[in-house]
């Protein structure tokens, strides 16, 4: 520790039979990103999915100075109403946090090099037919990507980026733009996103905004739909068992949304509770 940062050296495995020599790097520290040479690329993912916007973003630090850069109440800003913030975890002290009604705090020790931080929140979303998303942009942005599903009649908007491309990506077609900042540019201070032309009522909008999340929920649905349960209840059970703790995962991922989830949720029971039932008359039917 110096100066409130954090220095360590990157996990190594030890030769069988020998030692190794290490040398840990010890940078002056800086709380501002002015104190040292920071630039940044963001990477902006947007989807609708069931009842909400669902964002993904990954910010990458380059220090390129002599100093560690720790940041001090540095905090990118997002939209007010914005919830289920989710973050993966580092192998360092470089973390993200979620602070209500404003943004997604840095912390942490950023040392000369290359750093990644990854998360996700979300926003509601009640059936309109566009949406519009405006959040921070991290410290002399050099270099912005935003990508959104693509389906026929949708249309992805950045004020300031070239027409957005139709590409493969993430398992599907997507829109794609991004757009370098020359040094001669002043660095924006956020990052404007709109995607309209979404199906504002009916089954559409979930086939033209969330296919690659809607397929697990799908099978889910079809895999409970209220029909004559066949074969052995016991085995028929244990498949639902595993369907709801796949529903689980997908809630606690953001693949489902409330909505989808207290449906498929209710559905999976109503189906546990018939092979109880089929259970019971089994045994009734033996018994006579």
């Amino acid at each position: 520790m110096r100066d409130g940062a954090s220095f360590a050296l990157p996990p190594f495995q030890l030769p069988a039979q020998s030692g190794i020599a290490a040398v840990l790097h010890v940078y002056p520290v800086v709380t501002e990103p002015t104190g040292t040479l920071i630039v940044s690329q963001v990477m902006l993912y947007a989807e609708v999915k069931d009842d909400r916007v669902q964002v993904q973003q990954a910010v990458r630090i380059f220090n390129a100075g002599r100093a560690a850069w720790v940041p001090k109440d540095f905090v990118l800003r997002l939209p007010e109403d914005f919830t289920a913030f989710a973050t993966q975890q580092q192998m360092s002290d470089i973390a993200a946090e979620a602070v209500p009604k404003v943004g997604v705090r840095f912390r942490g020790t950023f040392p000369p090099g290359q750093h990644l931080v990854e998360f996700r929140w979300q926003l509601p979303y009640s059936g309109e037919a566009s949406v519009k998303i405006s959040v921070g942009a991290p410290p002399r942005l050099f270099g912005a990507r935003v990508i959104s599903p693509a389906s026929k009649d949708m249309v992805l908007e950045v004020p300031g980026f070239p027409a957005p491309e139709p590409t493969m990506g993430m398992g599907q077609r997507v829109l794609l733009t991004e757009k370098r900042f020359s040094p001669q540019e002043p660095s924006p201070e956020q990052l404007t996103v709109e995607i309209r032309g979404l199906p504002t009522a009916g089954p559409g909008k979930f086939i033209a905004t969330g296919l690659a999340a809607l397929g697990v929920v799908i099978g889910l649905v079809l895999g409970t739909a209220p029909r004559k349960d066949r074969g052995d209840p016991k085995v028929r059970r244990q498949t639902l068992l595993l369907e709801l703790e796949q529903l689980e995962r997908a809630r606690a991922s953001g693949d489902v949304g409330p909505k989808t989830y207290e449906r498929v949720h209710r559905e999976l029971m109503a189906a546990l509770a018939r092979t109880f039932e089929a259970t019971a008359a089994a045994r009734k039917r033996r018994a006579s």
